[in-house]
């Protein structure tokens, strides 16, 4: 009878032993699977959100690249016209055949404000460069607004506005590289 209850206790022991050593592999295999499964989780949100970054500075270097082809085309044929090759009227006209395309200057600055805070400063020298340039059309408007069918040459406000049209130029490269700069630090 004693040669039962040794082996009842041994196997009953070995039965626990064996159980415990289960469990706690159990529970290491499951602390492993779950610190890998939330490594997992945390790689992906990481990932969607640098997706969303560079999503969003493309489509910024995209709009931003638009408006500014739209900005230089806009000041370049006023410059035509302050040189005397075409008048005002016809500035005109070929202006309202590109005002198709309306750019969203406030979605640019909320790009620029959200997902590319480097970029302001460049987006603000070139806005001050373009108002710059403004200035100088509406001098040209108010001095030979009445002469809108004829060739008017305005040589004294050529120097001025292509000072300021070279400004606006390196300020809005300026503006593109920044961009470019905030895309590659993601």
């Amino acid at each position: 009878m004693e040669q039962q209850y040794i082996t009842l206790i041994t196997a009953v022991s070995s039965a626990v032993a064996g159980s415990g050593l289960t469990l706690v592999g159990v529970y290491f295999t499951n602390r492993a699977a779950a610190k890998r499964y939330d490594a997992q989780l945390k790689h992906e949100a990481e990932q969607r959100k640098q997706d969303l970054l560079r999503a969003r500075g493309e489509e910024l270097h995209a709009v931003t690249s638009a408006w500014l082809k739209r900005i230089f085309i806009r000041h370049l044929r006023f410059y035509s016209v302050m040189l005397g090759n075409i008048t005002y009227r016809q500035a005109q006209a070929e202006e309202v055949g590109d005002s198709k395309v309306v750019h969203d200057v406030g979605r640019i600055e909320l790009l620029i404000d959200v997902y590319c805070p480097l970029a302001r400063e460049p987006y603000n020298a070139f806005v001050t460069e373009r108002d710059k340039a403004e200035d100088v059309r509406l001098a040209f408007r108010k001095r030979w607004g009445s002469y809108e069918d004829r060739l008017v040459t305005a040589g004294e406000l050529v120097p001025q506005y292509e000072k300021v049209h070279a400004a606006m130029q390196e300020t809005g490269d300026a503006l593109q590289k920044s961009i470019v700069v905030c895309l590659r630090s993601i």
